[in-house]
């Protein structure tokens, strides 16, 4: 996947934000405060990082990890968005993983 895809995932996150009449920071903090609410099993609400995971096929967004380094966050969405080439159509990876601060703010691509 190229970065022209890369750039179209995390601008889902610019639009969906807008719609919601929100920062595109609070809206990964709200992602965020949901799994926490719902007892999503991947999200420790004390850690630093979150990553999270964009599908690119129903454009859903999902947190899929936390960790308290950010090293760390890092190569687990590495492997994760490599794994997904598995699933891909051979143009589109089905799902991509970034890195966001628990504020909200993108640690990577």
């Amino acid at each position: 996947m190229g970065s022209i895809e890369d750039v179209r995932r995390i601008d889902l996150i610019a639009e969906e934000s807008k719609r919601d009449g929100i920062s595109t920071d609070e809206f990964i903090k709200r992602i965020l405060q949901s799994a926490i609410r719902t007892g999503n099993p991947f999200i420790n609400p004390n850690s630093q990082f979150i990553v999270l995971g964009f599908d690119g096929f129903p454009r859903n967004i999902f947190p899929c990890g936390s960790f308290d380094d950010a090293d760390e966050a890092v190569e687990c969405a590495r492997r994760k968005t490599e794994g997904e080439s598995l699933y891909s159509d051979g143009e589109e990876i089905s799902a991509t993983f970034h890195v966001f601060t628990k504020e909200g703010m993108l640690v990577s691509k």
